[in-house]
């Protein structure tokens, strides 16, 4: 699979799209220019990653909690964050040896997602990128929902286009697809779009 793949999955697990420069100078440059409904998306998104996160957490570890008052074992030790490799893999194993029934009989749905991370890693999960790419995707495409019906139509447009009909849409959009590079190749442009946009509370630096 190629670069472009791995480009189109970063973004669609909450990543930033950017381009490619002309040169590697201008690889070095991270794109520091955006619209409002997009900083929205980084700083709320960011934010409501790490809820659904702790949310996880926390039932995983009171699966672990029945568990270990069922068989007796310090699971929920073993499967902490902090613990070893070690542990992990035995908490793992044990794990697969427990039966839906026998999870069903105290109160553990086996075929749910806190269960199914718990038992593919043996641990509590550690953070968002722990979660595999088609589940980061879910949780994603969830959040960026919540905050596509919190938005007003008028802000949220989506990424920002090259033809657009809007100035500061393009500017923001050469940003993205120019890396390193002034708007339209002036840096008079540049530098005027860059101050009257922030001036008027259009972009987010």
């Amino acid at each position: 699979k190629g670069k472009g793949h791995w480009d189109s999955l970063y973004v669609s697990t909450g990543g930033l799209a950017q381009r490619q420069g002309r040169s590697a100078i201008d690889n070095t440059v991270l794109r520091n220019v955006f619209m409002p409904h997009e900083a929205q998306e980084m700083l709320a998104g960011r934010y409501l990653r790490k809820f659904l996160c702790k949310f996880i957490q926390l039932r995983q570890r009171c699966i672990m909690r029945r568990l270990a008052d069922a068989f007796e074992l310090d699971l929920v030790r073993m499967s902490e964050v902090g613990g070893s490799g070690r542990s992990h893999r035995k908490v793992k194993s044990i794990l697969a040896c427990i039966s839906p029934e026998e999870l069903a009989d105290i109160g553990v749905d086996s075929t749910g997602t806190c269960y199914q991370i718990l038992a593919a890693s043996g641990s509590i999960l550690a953070g968002y990128g722990q979660l595999s790419a088609a589940m980061q995707k879910v949780v994603w495409e969830n959040v960026r929902l919540l905050m596509v019906n919190a938005a007003d139509p008028d802000e949220y447009r989506g990424e920002p286009r090259a033809d657009s009909e809007d100035y500061i849409e393009r500017f923001v959009a050469w940003c993205r697809d120019f890396p390193g590079e002034y708007f339209q190749k002036s840096k008079a442009l540049h530098v005027q779009a860059l101050i009257g946009a922030a001036w008027a509370k259009k972009i987010v630096i």
